[in-house]
């Protein structure tokens, strides 16, 4: 289950460090999103909609509501652990 949680964090990060350098101060991380195109935010935004429905397929096949909330907390903390969380 860890290794789902940790692998969609990552996903999600990935959406992001694809398109704009997280490196910098965020003052200048957010200028580098603002200048994105249309199409490139509409990119990010369809990566991270996969990814939600990866979750809740995830989530789906858990039976136990223990279960589901254990992924819900591993999910969590493997977001909050991520690399480009430090941003």
């Amino acid at each position: 289950m860890e290794e789902n949680t940790n692998k969609q964090a990552k996903a999600l990060c990935d959406c992001f460090k694809d398109k704009v350098s997280l490196d910098g101060e965020l003052s200048e991380i957010q200028k580098k999103f603002e200048s994105l195109s249309e199409k490139e935010t509409q990119g990010i935004s369809e990566r991270i909609l996969k990814v939600g429905k990866s979750v809740e397929d995830d989530l789906e096949k858990l039976k136990e509501k223990k279960d589901k909330k254990t992924y819900t907390k591993n999910l969590i903390k493997s977001i909050v652990d991520c690399d480009c969380m430090d941003k």
